[in-house]
């Protein structure tokens, strides 16, 4: 093993065989041991469910209390998650619910969950594929009389977009990968080859066959609409649109952990346990092998993760022991050993990102050690679990509590971590992945509206695989009292605005971040703020720390009352709190569950939100739109207020409005239209929701 540290690290190699606090990660009663190793568990609705292959049910998790949802009979028959070979994630979340794939003797059915039911999906055919959602839609395969069908639904209508002749096939899967949806079939009457379909929306494309009976993976690589393509045991192939290229063909062979960063596409590829694996890193066109020194290699069957702008690899030594090892886009440097317990580790070595912290996970015989590092202190927090019981992995937080995979003797379980405290801080949840975010609106030189922004960020690019993503992006939105938005502009880096707008005019100040479905506001200054005296905000955020601090200034030092609220994903404010300007204080509240954006407004209200009338969900789609727009509500049983929802163009002229008390889908037609940028505006009561909309 390496047997010396840098000096800048000793401390973390001393500190892993100290505990500076511990907790306890017990089996959830009620969440039944999954026999299967490849059990699925899925965060919806801020509930963990599992669901297990074979198993006739899902089971949800709120952390307190355990709920069991059988799946619906058919035929007389109960149903299960179906599980073709190698099939792949039968779940997908669209339009608020969750999408399934069931089977039973008699055949196979789409199910969608809104969280107490199942609902059947029509379809003309059996599905025999796992459903993908891509371009506002979902879709499936199902099998017809003249091969296959890929059935587009948009949530309320299925149509046919594309048919493939097959007489007889198997592992019929679907891929989203950059722009485009992928269709892959095993063709068992003519070659045996696996078959692979680009599918852009309109037309598709066949790639050349692979001599081979599966495609378990198809991920797009940074900044192109290239693929690779990885076949279990043997292959990858890069694919360019209009050549296939093989990358590795080796037996035994097997890709893993696959993950973006930097630009770059990196993964493992191992063999059997007892043989050493390689990190790969691929990168415009060329592949390239991460080497470590020491004559250490990356541990089979363990994953690196990217944590504070670096990758740390799980290594395994010629004497067997184990270490991690740091690559910083350039070189590799030894990280730290597992003091005191190499002798104990008898596979590999699990890392993982949690709540800013670097997770080591060591697979050892006695199945109770887990560490939480801290890169700022150096310090470890020791997670045990009972006797006999060994952690496996992290799965994910729902409140104050935490999910972690189990495993014994007798099979996988699901595990609670209760948290020291309730660590959620009064910070956003998009922004959690950033190391500091400051938000710095100001108003020097007008009494009645803002003047400019400047903001500047560092995050470090987690970025997992199939969701590969660029840089986060910031929007800044200035937004009038009828709720339309008067300036936007889209921001890739750090940067300083100001904003040119007609005189005697105020406007809400809106900040939003990108995500993998748009924007998402993280912040909203009411226009008023600035007329009352305010002349700046500062927002200087560390959520690696887990607190801000908020500077606000005013006019002459006059003293001025407002309130900071944070709002959850469903409009509910869940912590407020009155202050006095000027201000210059440090946030450390806590809060039960996240919270989504932060609201600066007068002392003198609280504006309302949709969910005030009982309306938690506004979606438009497609965008960009061609000949139909639509518009989905939902909401619970106590909306009694009609909605009016208006398409203007930009400048101000209504398309068409209509009022509507019902919840579902409603839709417009937009032939005739113009194309260009238009204004939905979706009003409720006092409350106005608007967006911009791209019709072609």
């Amino acid at each position: 093993m390496k047997s010396v540290c840098y000096s800048i690290l000793l401390v973390a190699c001393l500190a892993m065989t100290q505990t500076s606090a511990q907790s306890v990660v017990n089996p959830v009663a009620g969440l039944d041991l999954m026999t299967d190793r490849d059990f699925k568990s899925i965060f919806y609705n801020d509930k963990l469910y599992t669901a297990e292959a074979g198993a006739t049910y899902l089971k949800g998790y709120d952390g307190t209390t355990v709920t069991q949802y059988n799946y619906p009979a058919v035929g007389g028959e109960a149903t299960r998650v179906y599980t073709q070979y190698q099939f792949k994630e039968p779940f997908v979340a669209f339009q608020s619910k969750l999408f399934v794939t069931l089977s039973n003797s008699s055949g196979q059915f789409l199910y969608n969950f809104n969280g107490s039911t199942f609902t059947s999906v029509a379809l003309p055919g059996q599905p025999v594929s796992n459903p993908v959602v891509y371009n506002g839609q979902l879709y499936i395969l199902t099998r017809s009389s003249t091969g296959l069908e890929l059935l587009a639904y948009n949530g309320t209508t299925t149509s046919v977009a594309a048919t493939y002749p097959l007489t007889d096939g198997f592992n019929m899967k679907l891929f989203s990968a950059a722009s485009y949806l992928y269709v892959s079939y095993v063709d068992n009457a003519t070659d045996y080859y696996t078959h692979v379909i680009r599918y852009d929306g309109l037309t598709s494309l066949m790639l050349p066959p692979l001599a081979s009976l599966d495609v378990y993976e198809i991920v797009a690589t940074p900044g192109t609409e290239n693929i690779l393509l990885c076949i279990p045991g043997y292959y990858m192939y890069h694919f360019d649109g209009v050549n296939l290229v093989t990358l590795v063909d080796e037996v035994g062979a097997f890709f893993s952990a696959m993950f973006s960063w930097n630009g770059a596409l990196y993964f493992m590829e191992g063999y059997e346990p007892v043989l050493p694996g390689n990190l790969f890193k691929y990168e415009s066109g060329v592949l390239s092998t991460i080497g470590l020194p020491d004559g250490a290699n990356p541990v089979y069957g363990s994953v690196p993760v990217v944590y504070n702008n670096a990758i740390y690899i799980p290594a395994e030594f010629p004497d067997s022991s184990k270490g991690i090892y740091k690559y910083n886009g350039t070189t590799v440097t030894y990280f730290t050993g597992l003091s005191g317990l190499e002798d104990k580790i008898w596979t590999g070595i699990w890392l993982g990102v949690r709540n800013g912290n670097l997770l080591i996970i060591p697979d050892t015989d006695a199945g109770d050690y887990a560490y939480e590092y801290n890169s700022t202190t150096f310090t470890f927090t020791n997670i045990t679990a009972p006797g006999g019981e060994t952690i496996k992995n992290y799965l994910g937080s729902v409140g104050c509590w935490h999910a972690w995979t189990l495993h014994s003797a007798s099979g996988y379980a699901v595990g609670r971590e209760d948290a020291f405290t309730c660590a959620m801080a009064v910070i956003p949840s998009p922004l959690w992945n950033f190391n500091n975010v400051s938000i710095y609106p100001y108003a020097p030189d007008r009494d009645w509206c803002w003047t400019g922004i400047d903001i500047h960020w560092e995050i470090d690019p987690i970025c997992p695989v199939p969701k590969l993503c660029p840089g986060p992006k910031f929007q800044v939105s200035l937004i009038n009292k009828a709720g339309i938005v008067s300036w936007q502009k889209e921001f890739s880096k750090p940067f300083e605005a100001s904003f040119g707008l007609p005189d005697k005019l105020a406007y809400t100040l809106v900040t939003s971040v990108s995500n993998d479905k748009g924007y998402t506001k993280v912040a909203e200054l009411e226009s008023s703020l600035v007329s009352q005296g305010i002349t700046s905000v500062q927002f200087d955020m560390k959520p690696r720390e887990k607190y801000f601090r908020l500077e606000v200034q005013t006019d002459k030092q006059e003293k001025i009352p407002f309130i900071l609220a944070l709002v959850n994903a469903k409009g509910k404010v869940i912590w407020k709190e009155s202050f006095t300007a000027p201000l210059n204080k440090e946030i450390t509240a806590r809060v039960t569950e996240p919270g989504v954006l932060l609201r600066l407004l007068p002392e003198t209200s609280i504006r309302k939100t949709c969910r005030d009338y009982g309306i938690y969900r506004i979606a438009n789609y497609p965008n960009p739109a061609r000949e139909r727009l639509t518009v989905d509500i939902q909401s619970d049983e106590s909306w009694q207020t009609p909605a009016e929802i208006t398409l203007m163009n930009m400048n101000g002229t209504s398309v068409f409005s209509r009022k509507v008390d019902t919840a579902g889908q409603h839709h417009f037609e937009l032939s005739g239209q113009k194309t260009g940028l238009y204004i939905l505006k979706v009003s409720v009561g006092d409350v106005i929701k608007t967006s911009l909309v791209e019709v072609k």
